[in-house]
């Protein structure tokens, strides 16, 4: 997704549909919200505390490093 955002100003400008559609449509298809809180919530379920706050802790995590990742990665590519 960094990398998606940072690129659109270089190398095409894209319309704010076409760049909805491949944020929320192509890249959101890949990992959904529904399937983050349903393995959350299976796990508090099962009572499973220390599992669910890794999951949740994590998993948000992970996904604002990558977001990080993917920005800096554009920077070097398209300076």
């Amino acid at each position: 997704m960094g990398l998606l955002i940072k690129s659109a100003g270089e190398i095409w400008s894209p319309s704010a549909t076409m760049l909805s559609f491949f944020k929320i449509g192509v890249l959101g298809g890949f990992t959904t919200f529904s399937s983050f809180s349903l393995d959350a919530v299976s796990l508090m379920d099962q009572g499973d505390w220390v599992g669910f706050g890794a999951y949740v802790f994590g998993s948000v995590a992970a996904s604002i490093g990558g977001l990080i990742v993917g920005m800096e990665l554009a920077e070097v590519i398209f300076p």
